[in-house]
């Protein structure tokens, strides 16, 4: 991140309270990739530290994907989430057709 290992902030910051090292790197990430909110992302209320803490789950930001929906070949749909699905909120304003149920088997 603007060109230091990544790593090299978790391990300098693994002693610090979620909180606080959420409060260090928003304002890191946000010169580094800026605003997502014009793309149809919202700000969660937590940072990515006490969210995984907390929820157990891990944020994960795809730069390449980011790449692809500020380009124009990604859209973004808003959708409510829950643990096991997802459900786009107005999919009459979808282009594309539907998508079928990935099959693992």
């Amino acid at each position: 991140m603007l060109g230091l290992p990544i790593l090299g902030f978790s391990v300098a910051q693994r002693f610090l309270p979620a909180r606080f090292a959420d409060a260090i790197n928003a304002p890191i990430v946000r010169l580094a990739i800026g605003s997502l909110e014009p793309l149809g992302f919202k700000v969660a209320a937590e940072g990515p530290l006490r969210t995984s803490e907390e929820d157990g789950c891990v944020p994960v930001l795809d730069i390449g994907a980011l790449a692809k929906i500020r380009a124009g070949d990604i859209a973004t749909r808003e959708t409510k989430l829950n643990r096991h699905s997802a459900e786009v909120v107005n999919a009459s304003a979808c282009s594309s057709p539907p998508m079928r149920p990935f099959s693992a088997a």
